[in-house]
């Protein structure tokens, strides 16, 4: 039977820029929160995908309720840049957890990311865009901007999935074989399908391109 290692968030921290630290276990007991995939069990560690951003027009509700994965992966924005996500750190000692740290420059003054919500988006394959499955949750924390010296902090933890999940199924009473039954995982679900109405747009525009060559 496996344990959790307890550790402190040994998060590199950059020397310069805004540092991001994302985590799902802040304590080593039941109240960490194991990402798990539809079958039940938990993310291997070293697969996976984890990214910080935020949605640039969408509410919490829209998120919700959309039923187009198009929507919600175009209006994404990405802190770090663009595929900057990262697989669940196999150094945590146990499947189904990460820590993670992402770092930008955010300048003194602020620029897009300033004041906006950090979102945490998860997939089960190694990148967001060959995911299959994903889960959506608000931190209820926002991006900041640099010091006088260039640095700035900002964690975005996963504690409590009643009230930051947007996507993904909360699951109580977890097992995942770690001598611990968990208050709360989260459950990857299916990546919605793109929408009919984008099928026939995409349908419509590659006929006009045809007709055009």
């Amino acid at each position: 039977m496996k344990k959790i290692t307890p550790f402190l968030f040994a998060v590199p921290m950059s020397l310069h820029g805004f540092t991001v630290s994302t985590a799902n276990l802040v304590n080593p007991d039941a109240t960490a929160v194991p990402i798990l995939l539809p079958s039940g069990e938990a993310i291997p560690s070293g697969t996976g995908s984890v990214a910080v951003g935020y949605f640039d027009t969408l509410t919490n509700t829209q998120l919700m309720t959309s039923n187009d994965s198009s929507l919600i992966f175009d209006d994404f924005v990405q802190f770090s840049g663009i595929d900057s996500e990262q697989a669940f750190t196999p150094t945590v000692g146990a499947d189904g957890f990460f820590s993670l740290s992402f770092e930008d420059e955010i300048p003194q003054g602020g620029n897009d990311f300033t004041g906006q919500t950090i979102y945490i988006f998860i997939g089960n394959d190694i990148t967001l865009e060959s995911s299959t499955h994903f889960a959506l949750y608000d931190s209820g924390e926002e991006f900041g901007e640099d010091n006088v010296v260039g640095l700035g902090f900002a964690n975005a933890f996963i504690t409590d999935p009643a009230s930051g999940l947007i996507r993904g199924k909360s699951v109580e009473d977890a097992d995942i074989d770690l001598g611990v039954i968990f208050n709360t995982a989260i459950e990857l679900e299916r990546i919605p399908e793109i929408s009919s109405s984008m099928l026939i747009t995409l349908s419509l525009g590659a006929l006009g391109f045809r007709r055009r060559r």
